[in-house]
């Protein structure tokens, strides 16, 4: 007779042969180690721990065993209530584990409890098709599930997400266009007034207040030019014109261009650079680095301070670096101040 607890699938074998019981203590689970025993009473069976079971309990469980005494000899081989194997291959299986040190484990789809006592060693085998086969079904079912709910995410943000991102994706574009719009329109003014402006010096003569006019529509020129820049090079597909050029002699002449500004500032800017660097890449837009650079240097650095300007070569790559003292700089995350147009005021 068996019995099987429904939670931790352990069974304990209780065998009747002759006149007398023969108790087999089975646990085939390794998470738990309770050997109960059950008894028959009114033809039914009954488990100490979970109540009533019925009598076809014992023929849902496959198993069989071979009893060995104190001299290694089998005395019983009992496979009546399995029929994928015979006492033969009993006797194999058993042999195969007696020199194992584990007490309970796996032999095929067969698990195993060696049970030693006073009267010998028996081996006990339960057929666990069942349960590998129930398992593998839930996980392959699971797999399968997850690979296609995944697949299902994936199809409705591939065909959705560009019906969410149209909003921001047009918004982006008509700001662009915004910018390259108004730029070009800003030039037609300014070369008016700059035409307008020659003629009264043809006529006037030059004066102060023609070269103001000059001075404020060149840096306007020079302003719109940039946001016109800015648009392209934000445009998909956009290449920089790169030509190989003299990086030291780029850098030593935007340099000489604000020492005049900065030592009206009481500022000093002094200026280490290796001789002969040369580099691939947008010579134009290099130099407007370089001022942008060096024009917040002077600006914002501290008074009778020092701005040091480096460039110098590690290896195969080239290092420029503009350093200044400044005490108006609030603590925390710097990296704001390379953002576009930034200003901490």
């Amino acid at each position: 007779m068996v019995t099987r607890d429904i939670f931790t699938h352990d069974v304990s074998f209780h065998c009747c042969q002759g006149q007398g019981y023969r108790n087999i203590y089975a646990e085939l689970n390794s998470t738990c180690a309770e050997v109960t025993s059950i008894r028959k009473q009114d033809s039914r069976i009954y488990f100490c721990n979970l109540g009533e079971f019925t009598a076809e309990t014992p023929f849902q469980t496959r198993y069989c065993y071979v009893q060995y005494n104190t001299e290694g000899k089998v005395t019983s081989v009992s496979v009546d209530h399995i029929a994928a194997i015979n006492e033969k291959q009993a006797k194999k299986y058993a042999n195969k584990i007696k020199n194992r040190s584990a007490k309970k484990g796996f032999i095929d789809i067969y698990r195993y409890r060696i049970t030693t006592n006073d009267t010998g060693t028996l081996y006990l085998f339960m057929d666990c098709q069942k349960e590998w086969n129930s398992f593998r079904g839930t996980l392959y079912t699971s797999i399968l599930l997850s690979v296609a709910g995944m697949a299902a995410v994936f199809v409705l943000v591939f065909f959705f997400s560009h019906l969410f991102l149209r909003p921001v994706e047009e918004s982006y574009t008509k700001q662009k266009q915004f910018i390259t719009d108004a730029g070009h329109e800003l030039k037609t003014p300014l070369t008016i007034i700059d035409a307008n402006t020659e003629v009264l010096e043809m006529e006037h003569g030059v004066s102060d207040w023609t070269k103001s006019i000059r001075n404020q529509v060149e840096r306007l020129s020079s302003m719109v030019q940039q946001l016109i820049t800015l648009s392209k090079m934000d445009e998909d597909g956009t290449t920089a014109d790169k030509q190989t050029f003299c990086l030291s002699n780029a850098l030593a002449e935007s340099t000489d261009l604000f020492i005049p500004v900065a030592t009206t500032s009481g500022k000093q800017i002094q200026l280490q650079l290796e001789e002969q660097l040369y580099y691939l890449g947008d010579e134009k837009c290099i130099r407007q680095m370089f001022c942008l650079l060096l024009d917040n240097a002077v600006k914002y650095a501290n008074e009778n301070s020092v701005i040091m300007v480096t460039l110098k070569k590690k290896g195969r790559k080239t290092f420029f670096e503009i350093q200044n003292d400044c005490t108006n700089l609030e603590k925390g995350d710097q990296s704001v101040l390379f953002e576009r147009f930034y200003r901490s005021d």
